[in-house]
């Protein structure tokens, strides 16, 4: 595999375009949640970071590429505390263009991650992102293992799910909606649903 480290500016040039590619959907998603973490950091909702793949970087290839790797399985896509108890959030971040959802975006070793976290207290979320070259995606939470757990106890055989069939047919999903805080307000959303579970 190779990796760019960093892009040069002739190739920063031609990638200039008024939409966001269906290659570049998970950087613009990124850069979405970047901004909606900054507000809750400054709001004193929550700290949550992004963490890095693990990259090994090999020799020059030339013109500003290098040989690269993945040195292991990362963990989360971001970690964090939240108010007002500081409790530990691990939060995998997806984004799809079509229609549907499917679990196969999310890896074992990512459910794995999810599952060990959830069974120590913490917060253990996906967030969909769907149509994530807009400006405001609709987006959908999804709480581990329970989710998983519902769909097991449920009988369901389909790993592609609608953003209607998640938003109206699961307990474990909520679909993040509007309001006064970030878009997508997905902690609103993660508040609501350990209300329900807690209930």
């Amino acid at each position: 595999m190779r990796l760019s480290f960093p892009p040069s500016a002739s190739t920063s040039r031609r990638r200039k375009s008024p939409r966001v590619s269906l290659a570049n959907r998970g950087k613009f998603a990124e850069d979405l949640l970047e901004t909606v973490h900054d507000i809750y950091r400054l709001s004193h909702q929550a700290d949550i970071i992004k963490v890095p793949t693990p990259i090994g970087r090999g020799k020059s290839i030339g013109d500003g590429h290098f040989e690269a790797w993945y040195v292991k399985a990362s963990v989360s896509d971001y970690l964090g505390s939240v108010a007002p108890t500081g409790r530990a959030l691990a939060l995998e971040l997806k984004s799809v263009m079509e229609p549907a959802f499917s679990l196969t975006a999310l890896e074992m070793h990512q459910q794995a991650f999810l599952n060990r976290w959830d069974r120590m207290g913490a917060l253990a979320y996906a967030l969909v992102l769907f149509r994530s070259d807009r400006l405001h995606p609709d987006a959908v939470v999804l709480k581990w293992p329970a989710f998983l757990r519902e769909i097991e106890t449920a009988g369901i055989r389909t790993q592609r799910f609608s953003l209607e069939r998640l938003t109206v047919e699961f307990t474990a999903s909520i679909r993040v909606l509007d309001g006064p805080g970030p878009r997508p307000d997905y902690l609103s959303a993660i508040r609501l649903l350990e209300a329900r579970y807690a209930a």
